[in-house]
Formats: C-alpha cells, structure tokens, sequence
C-alpha cells in the first residue's frame, strides 16, 4: 500500500486544484460569481473523478487514460502528477518518467519547488525500476516493438528505456522474417538482443543450354545444371554466373523477391578449346552415310573434333531412319567411342523390303530361263555341229564313191549322188538349227548377265534384322574404312 498511498497524495493534490472553483461557488454564492465551466471543462473534470474512482478500485490502467483524457481537455499540469502515479501503479515506469519529466518542465517553479521532495522520491523510485534494451543487429530498415511503443534502428541501438519485467519485443525488417520474443529486464540493467534476423528465402530458378554447368550464386556454387527446383537463397539481390569448361562463361544480376527469379544462361563452346580440357567422340554406326550433331552444331564423326568436357546431347541423322539421341559425357584429355544404332523408319523399311524383293524376283526371273537356255543351246550347238562334221565327212565320202564310180562307169552312181545330195540338204538344215540356236544361246546369255546384274545389285533381305556391324560412318571428316561382304 506504500505506493498507493504517495499516489493518493498525488490524485488528492491534483484534485485540490482541478475543479474546486464550482465547490467554493456553491459554498459561497453571495460573496463572488464566477463564470460557467465551458463544456470543456466539464467534461475534464468528469474524467478526472472516473480516475480517482478507478485508482481507488486498482484499475490503474484506465485510470491512466482518463487522466491523460482529462488533461488533454483541460491542459491542467497538475494531472501529470496522478498520470505519472497511475503509470507508476501499473508498472508503467516509462512512462511514469515521462509524466514527470513533463510536469518539472511544464508546471511552474513555485508548485515544482513545493513538491520537490516528492518528485525526487518519486523520480528515484522509478528510475530504480528502469532498465535499458540494446538491439545491435545490422540489418537494414530494422524498427523495433516494445510492448505497444516502436522505435527505429537508431534508437534501438543507443538503447531503449523500458519498464522492468517481462517485456514483449517485435524485430522487422524488409526481407527478414520479423521475430518476437520475451525479455525480462531488471531495474537498472542494460540487456543487449544481438541474435541476428533470418533473412526472407526466395528462390533463383536457372536454365542452361549446357548439361553439367556450375551454378555459382554471389560466388558459392550451389548446384549443376540442369536442376529441378530453384536454389533456396535469401530474399534480395544476387549475381548469378554460369561456368563450364571449355564455354564462355554467363553472368547476371537478379532480385530474387517472393515469386524468386529466373535465370536463362547460354553457353557457347569456346573458338579454340585447350587441348588439356578437350574431350573427343569416336562415333560409329551401322549404317553408312550418318552424321552427328551437338547443341545443334554439326561434328565429324572421326573423333577428331574437340568438345568441351562434360554431359552432351549427341544426334545421329540419315535420311530413311528414325534420327537417335542419347546423353554422351566426354572426358578431358581422353576419347569416347560410341556405337549407335540406327532403325529404319516404317516407311523406308517397307520400301526397302519392296525393293530388295522386286530385285531378287528380277534375278530368278532372268536367271532360270537365262541359264536354261544357254545350258540348251549349248548342248544343242555341240550336238549339231558333231552332227554336222559327222555329215561332212559322209558326203566328202559319198563324193569320193561317185568320183571312182564315173570311171568304171558302175551302175550305182545315181543313187549315190542321190544319196550326197541328201546329205548336202541335211547339212544344209543343220547349218540353220546351228544358226537358229546360236541366237536362242545369246539371249540365254543376255538373261544370265542380267540375272547377274540383279544378283549383284539386289539389297540382302535380312539387313535390319542380323546382328549389327558397327563402322565409322561417311560424314564429314570421317570416312568408313570397314568393308563389308
């Protein structure tokens, strides 16, 4: 109670001179008249005895807002006396002080002189029940929440009077996440809060054209293309550089804010790759006449281009087949060899097949009756032409007969040159079947040399279908140097 009796002498002085004047009329209506209270006045005055009333309930705390209420009314300094001891009641040391300090500067000096010993006791109370909050955080647009008071960054780091006990602390700051937390404080003690803010995350999102590229955000690496979710940073700026060797480099400067930020790099291979870092691709396929292309820029097939280290997207193309993609890691300083294999298309393949059929048909077609013919007409011109010396012989003999026939005159000489001339007829006749089969064995041979042709010519049926053979492809720079029979 030895606080709430010093305030009671505080509401009591302060009633003394609030609002006497219309008692001491009622007393004494005959000897002075004073003006009516304006309506002011009147109600200060109403807000002043709600005070009392409730300093004498305990409720401190509204008693505090009509007090101040009655003094922002009235304008009387004395209220500041019973403001400063409601605040003092309700553990209000702050502002207590404050109330004090603006009466010893407000009031005149004969009521600040008559009430000195009661102000210093007063003032010495309080500040025993003061201490002091020290924020030293470094963090830009900081503003600091005591209980219901703010303050900027600067006064929280010269300290901030504060009631001793438990006080509620709110820190914010743009781009961190505000904090709040309790601190006790003793009368008389500087606490320091210098657990620093955790700063607001957003994300940086980045892109590359380039497989196996560091990501480096405000020079710490923090991730390789390509990624699948944005980088966690803290909300603000960053500068964001993309490196791999043996590419140009890429460098920006993002804000990364709430929604995060998104990075687009390209890369391109450097003019002239150290052959130190180089790596090389050997490719082959089982089809000839292929060519490969990276990050759409066309490469011999030889190995003897230079590529940056790292993940590559390598394309094989030939008209007629389905073009194959694949991820290729080349090495630096080493070569990679790579067997690709090419599938026809559906439609190439039925063309294929449609062809390689019609030309083995040909072949058949042309060779049965091409070696049957030259075959017959070959035993045939041998059997005439045995049959035709055989026949000359005989005639030459029959000849011979009638030659020595005429000189003895003997009776047979005309049937014997009946008979040579028989024989001249049937070697006539065999000369013609010589001739005839002559001409039937050249078109034998036409169709076998045709037959050939086509034999020759005629696509294997089961080339998509064995065991691939896998050779450096015709492209450019490369030339294939496997035969295949």
């Amino acid at each position: 109670m030895g606080v709430y009796s010093k305030c009671a002498v505080f509401l009591v002085s302060a009633a003394v001179s609030i609002a006497p004047t219309a008692a001491r009329a009622q007393r004494r209506p005959q000897q002075q008249q004073r003006p009516p209270l304006s309506a002011n006045e009147q109600q200060a005055a109403q807000r002043f005895d709600r005070g009392v009333q409730l300093a004498r309930e305990g409720d401190w705390t509204s008693a505090v807002a009509e007090f101040e209420a009655a003094y922002a009314l009235s304008g009387n300094v004395e209220i500041l006396f019973n403001v400063a001891a409601a605040h003092e009641n309700a553990n209000h040391y702050v502002e207590a002080a404050e109330a004090l300090a603006q009466y010893r500067a407000r009031a005149t000096a004969a009521s600040v002189g008559r009430r000195a010993t009661e102000l210093d006791a007063a003032a010495a109370r309080i500040e025993s029940r003061i201490g002091r909050l020290i924020v030293a955080l470094d963090a830009p647009g900081l503003e600091v929440a005591v209980d219901s008071r703010t303050f900027t960054a600067d006064q929280a780091r010269a300290g901030i009077r504060v009631s001793a006990g438990d006080r509620r602390v709110v820190l914010r700051a743009p781009r961190f996440v505000s904090r709040e937390q309790r601190v006790t404080v003793a009368g008389g003690e500087a606490r320091t809060i210098s657990e620093p803010l955790t700063r607001t995350q957003s994300g940086i999102m980045v892109e590359c054209n380039v497989r196996g590229a560091r990501i480096l955000v405000d020079g710490r690496e923090l991730g390789r293309t390509p990624i699948e979710s944005a980088l966690v940073v803290d909300e603000g700026r960053h500068t964001v550089r993309v490196v791999s060797d043996g590419y140009t480099s890429y460098e920006t400067v993002v804000e990364a804010v709430e929604g995060g930020a998104t990075v687009r790099a390209q890369l391109s291979w450097l003019d002239e790759i150290p052959s130190a870092i180089a790596g090389r691709l050997l490719i082959r396929t089982n089809e000839p006449g292929g060519f490969a292309t990276i990050a759409r820029r066309r490469i011999p097939m030889d190995g003897s281009y230079a590529l940056p280290p790292g993940t590559h997207r390598l394309r094989v193309e030939l008209p007629g087949f389905v073009p194959t993609e694949r991820d290729v890691t080349t090495v630096a300083g080493e070569s990679l060899q790579v067997d690709v294999l090419l599938r026809p298309t559906a439609a190439y393949r039925l063309s294929y097949d449609q062809h390689a059929r019609l030309l083995r048909s040909l072949w058949v077609g042309t060779g049965i009756p091409g070696f049957s013919l030259l075959a017959t007409t070959g035993v045939a011109a041998i059997v005439l032409l045995v049959r035709n010396r055989t026949n000359d012989e005989e005639i030459t003999r029959v000849g011979q007969q009638i030659d020595a026939c005429g000189r003895t005159a003997c009776s047979n000489s005309l049937e014997l040159i009946a008979q040579r001339n028989r024989l001249v007829q049937q070697s006539s006749d065999e000369y013609t079947a010589l001739w005839i089969t002559g001409i039937t064995g050249f078109i034998g041979l036409g169709l076998s040399i045709a037959s050939i042709s086509f034999f020759a010519v005629a696509p294997p049926l089961d080339r998509f279908t064995r065991a691939p053979n896998f050779r450096v492809g015709v492209g450019p720079g490369a030339v294939s140097t496997t035969l295949t029979f």
